[in-house]
């Protein structure tokens, strides 16, 4: 207009211009991170003009100049204000981009907003300032390019703003065939109306904005009927090729599938940008600080992408002193032992979504107070190639001590003990030899029960890429056997015939109580399969042997049944261990947990068991929400077979707690076969603490009850299956989550059940 028209360039259209190219020039500034702006000519243009075009060309050039010093000067304050400038008319000349020190600071605030607790360590005002004078310097470039000099001319048009024109026809020239249909389907001008000059203006824009077209020119022709419009279009060329350069982490499929509609097609301004903004997508989507920085035309067809990825420069461990927050380069723990956990390693692609895992992972090993990220501009960051440097700042915690405890065994209140009370006293250590491996040393102990164990886990061993961890074990136990070689439940009811036998040494059994005393040793490896999926491989020894309320050897029950299966008083078995467990979540909530085991018994001398036990159990949980409260259904289903040699102790037991409810511990069956299911649903009663609960279980021997050495379940009357249901109340404790239940069965009897619950 400026150039070709000054009679319409008046000061209120000199206004506009100014507050146009300023919007511009804000939203470029803004979007790419442009610190500064002295490569902007301000040489006057050529030719002769009225003074006042002159005077408001001067006011133009002035007010973007001084808008370029405001920017340079403090770009932290300017950019406040240049926000607005985002929410003008398209941006129709697609900018190169460099990303300078406020981009850089900007992902650091994004990564360290994301990471719960840690602290943002950034470069101060004075610093960014600085930075914005070294890249305003002769020599340090910046480049604001075009892929295509796409723009509406109105050169041709010479006609006052104000006149209006009888326009008596509107066509569209330069291109034929679909494009040329597209441009007319973007026409709203009709014939024999009057329209004015930005109403012509409009209408070109109408058809630049379908993003076919490089130039859209309208030129008038007078005719009889009136002025005829012709917009001059030239459209964009074909996209033939996208070469994209800096991409490490960007797949090459994602720009394939992003750019598929547009490759072979007339190049469209529309389509481009949304495939720009797929690829940034992909980007923010997985977390990585990555972005697209420059675009431009190589000519016959081909568009070269620039992409910038933030890289990890160095990965920094410091320990904080709890006391006088000093920190030092070394602490209890080995840094081989925490940088093994870290994923995000020197030289990667920064991924806060990644470092969110790490701060999991440090968590985890449970040797850490706290656990703070400070991410900071590396010393050799450019913007050509942004480098961040990686500080994480952990309080160690004390990892090493006794303890003591006390509670209520749940089996021992079914089995009739009077308190039913467990006491408890361990040794532990966290951290041994600061690789965070686990030593405890755990002595249990309760009326009729007693477990002495020691425990070491190494929680990765050595340097394996698989994150293998060891767990050994030592224990001796004393169980209860009474569940399963106990008194029949309703013994007097059903007349039960109860014989007065005698162990082996001759002593009389008055309470007809067992105890299974276990002898064991093993060591189990563990390693995550695949995400959600974990392995086990593991080898055990044991010999167990029963014993009666004196302590003394037996090898029958006061029904006569053996408890026993081999001809001595003892049973040795070698077992190898193969499991799979599962735990995932969907997006909706809805839980699930599985786990598959399978143990062969391994018969290395000819007196030891030789069996092979398969064990499956799963847990589905789908929370829903009603009018009044949320609530949440719960399915669980376990089974399990045996085959080969079977002790009765090793049985699967039905009944109680952990399995049907309303019946006592072993109540329903004891089987070489079964299988158990529950339905639950739970709701709030107060707040988040105490939840409520009706519940169905059922489950069934399949019959395999007198497959049992010495059938103790068919001796004591056991139906094989049945069912309870009932209502309980849960509570959440800082031990876990405790619940309490009342369950009739079919018989009309009722009971309480106490004991822990899935937080599922």
């Amino acid at each position: 207009v400026l150039s070709q028209s000054p009679q319409l360039f008046t000061q209120e259209a000199a206004k506009r211009v100014v507050l146009r190219v300023r919007s511009h020039l804000h939203e470029s500034m803004f979007r790419h991170g442009w610190p500064g702006g002295d490569q902007i000519s301000t040489e006057p243009m050529a030719g002769k003009r009225r003074p006042d075009i002159v005077q408001a060309r001067d006011n133009v050039w002035q007010q973007l100049q001084a808008a370029v010093k405001a920017v340079a000067e403090a770009p932290e304050h300017a950019l406040a204000t240049l926000g607005n400038a985002l929410q003008s008319g398209p941006h129709r000349r697609i900018a190169r981009d460099q990303p300078q020190r406020l981009q850089l600071q900007a992902s650091f605030a994004s990564l360290s907003a994301a990471m719960r607790g840690r602290e943002h360590s950034g470069a101060t005002s004075s610093e960014r300032k600085d930075r914005a004078r070294k890249s305003n310097a002769p020599g340090a470039q910046q480049v604001v390019g075009n892929l295509a000099d796409a723009s509406v001319s109105d050169d041709t048009v010479s006609a006052p703003e104000d006149c209006n024109i009888l326009v008596s026809e509107v066509a569209v020239a330069g291109v034929d065939g679909e494009l040329k249909k597209v441009a007319e389907q973007a026409l709203s001008m009709k014939p024999n109306f009057t329209y004015g000059f930005k109403d012509i203006q409009a209408e070109a824009q109408h058809v630049f904005e379908t993003g076919y077209f490089k130039r859209v020119t309208p030129v008038p022709e007078d005719t009889r009927d009136g002025v005829k419009i012709t917009l001059k279009v030239e459209a964009n060329d074909e996209l033939r090729g996208i070469v994209v350069e800096g991409a490490n982490a960007l797949p090459q499929v994602v720009v394939e599938e992003a750019f598929a509609k547009m490759h072979g097609r007339t190049f469209n301004f529309n389509s481009y940008r949304s495939a720009l903004g797929k690829l940034n997508g992909w980007y923010m989507d997985r977390g990585i600080d990555g972005r697209i920085t420059e675009t431009s035309e190589e000519g016959e067809g081909v568009v070269r992408i620039r992409v910038s990825e933030m890289v990890v420069g160095d990965v920094v461990l410091r320990f904080v002193n709890k006391d006088t927050g000093e920190s030092k380069p070394e602490g209890a723990t080995k840094p081989e032992a925490i940088m093994r956990q870290l994923s995000t390693r020197p030289g990667q692609v920064c991924n806060f979504h990644q470092a969110e895992r790490d701060f999991g992972s440090l968590m985890s090993m449970d040797i850490f107070e706290s656990v703070t990220l400070s991410p900071q501009v590396a010393p050799d960051c450019t913007p050509e190639n942004p480098k961040v440097d990686l500080t994480w700042m952990m309080v160690e915690k004390k990892t090493r001590g006794f303890g003591a405890g006390g509670g209520i065994s749940s089996q021992s209140l079914s089995d009739g003990a009077l308190p039913g009370l467990i006491g408890q006293g361990s040794w532990f250590e966290g951290n041994l030899f600061g690789l965070n491996q686990k030593l405890s040393a755990t002595l249990e102990l309760a009326q009729d029960v007693s477990t002495f164990r020691i425990n070491h886990t190494d929680p990765w061993v050595g340097s394996d890429p698989h994150r293998t961890s060891r767990t050994t074990t030592m224990q001796n136990t004393r169980t209860s056997g009474n569940n399963i070689h106990g008194r029949a439940p309703d013994e007097m009811r059903h007349n039960a015939r109860a014989a007065d036998t005698s162990s082996d040494n001759g002593q009389p059994q008055e309470s007809g109580g067992v105890t299974v005393d276990r002898l064991q040793g093993g060591v189990e490896y563990q390693r995550p399969l695949a995400t959600g999926w974990g392995g086990t491989l593991g080898v055990e020894w044991q010999r167990a042997k029963c014993t009666d309320d004196h302590g003394n050897s037996m090898k029958h029950d006061m029904y006569g049944s053996p408890v026993i299966f081999s001809s001595g008083t003892s049973d040795t078995m070698a077992t190898a261990l193969l499991k799979a467990s599962y735990t995932g979540r969907s997006t909706s909530g809805a839980a699930t947990e599985a786990v598959v085991s399978m143990e062969q018994a391994l018969p290395l001398r000819s007196s030891w068991l030789n069996f092979n036990r398969f064990r499956a159990r799963g847990l589905y949980s789908v929370p829903f929400s009603t009018p009044l409260r949320d609530c949440q259904l719960l399915f669980n289903a376990k089974g399990g077979m045996i085959v080969g040699d079977l002790p009765p102790y090793e049985a699967f037991v039905i009944g109680g707690n952990y399995s049907v409810r309303g019946y006592s511990d072993g109540g329903v069956g004891t089987g070489r076969n079964y299988a158990t299911g529950t339905t639950e649903l739970r709701f709030p009663l107060w707040k988040k603490s105490i939840e409520g609960s009706l519940f169905a279980d059922g489950g069934t021997d399949f019959g395999s009850g007198a497959s049992v050495k010495g059938d103790p379940a068919g001796a004591r009357g056991k139906p094989g299956s049945g069912y309870g249901y009932g209502a309980g109340m849960l509570v959440h404790s800082p031990i876990g989550l405790l619940r309490l239940d009342y369950a009739f069965n079919p018989e009309g009897h009722a009971r309480f059940h106490f004991g822990l619950a899935s937080q599922t």
